[in-house]
Formats: C-alpha cells, structure tokens, sequence
C-alpha cells in the first residue's frame, strides 16, 4: 500500500484513510508523509508486523537530487543518508514516563541541558493552562477532570518536535 494523500498530516495527525484490516495480504506500506514522521498509518502497519516507512526519505532523496540538478554537480548517494539522520535526529521527541516522584523532571532539565533541546513537561502545561496548581485541580474537578488535562497536554506535546517530554 502507497499512500499518496496528506491524511494523517500534521497538524491533523490523527486521521487514516484506511483499515488495514482491510488488507489481509498487505506485505509493505509506504506513507509520503514526513511530518509526524510515523503517520498513524504507518504506526498501525508496524503494530500487525507489516513493514512499514514514512516519507521522510523520499522527501530527502527528492532534495539531493533537486540540488544535483540546480547546482549542475551529481549528489552523493550518502549524502542522502547523512541528512536523513539528521533530520530525523531533530525531530523525534524524547519522552520520559515513570511513576511520581521517579525523576522525570530532573532527567528532562538534564538532557535540556545535554542537547538543547525545549523541555516540556506536562504537568507544568496542565498547570499553567488551567491557572492552578494539580492538588487543587483535584479538588475541585476530581481524578477524571484531571486525567482529560493531562491526555490533553500530552497530546500537545506529543505534537511538538525535537522535545524532551517529562509526563506527569
């Protein structure tokens, strides 16, 4: 299966044109799309242990060759690759997830520290977005009031690039 659409596109990334329980027999599945970098589909593919790509590389590959042709000089085949993992090295998240109390936070301010990388962390966001602090949200909207927050601001978060994630 080749997916040539921008379904699944950010900033829309949960939508999927396609089942694939639909397609028994399915052996590969190719989605163009490169941001998110695993479309649902493509994540979907790999939870039934279909082999499965984004399209990052084409993009990539696509680049090189425009700039071959642009500049009049032939692009080397791992000058593909090399850009490859450097973008994909920039835009995949690192996500930290624990019981309370385990350090997340504290490991999240360190590989800020370590790479650069922005540093979100949930529990600030559910925080800062309902103006009080978690113990009163519990007190005033209870454990479920404060679950729907908390998916809301992972899912935030989850859409973000290059960022560490410290879940609540």
């Amino acid at each position: 299966i080749v997916n040539t659409t921008p379904v699944g596109m950010f900033p829309h990334n949960e939508g999927r044109l396609i089942d694939l329980a639909d397609f028994p027999a399915c052996q590969g599945l190719l989605d163009v799309i490169y941001n998110p970098l695993r479309s649902n589909l493509v994540l979907a593919a790999r939870e039934r242990g279909i082999p499965a790509a984004g399209g990052l590389a084409m993009l990539v590959a696509q680049a090189v060759a425009a700039a071959g042709l642009f500049t009049g000089q032939a692009p080397k085949g791992e000058k593909t690759e090399e850009i490859l993992a450097g973008l994909t090295a920039s835009v995949e998240n690192i996500a930290l997830i624990g019981m309370p109390g385990c350090g997340k936070t504290r490991v999240g301010q360190a590989l800020r520290e370590l790479t650069g990388r922005p540093l979100l962390d949930t529990d600030e966001m559910v925080e800062k977005e309902a103006g009080r602090t978690i113990p009163r949200i519990f007190e005033e909207e209870g454990e479920a009031g404060f679950r729907a927050r908390e998916r809301a601001a992972v899912a935030r978060a989850a859409r973000e690039r290059g960022a560490v994630i410290a879940t609540g």
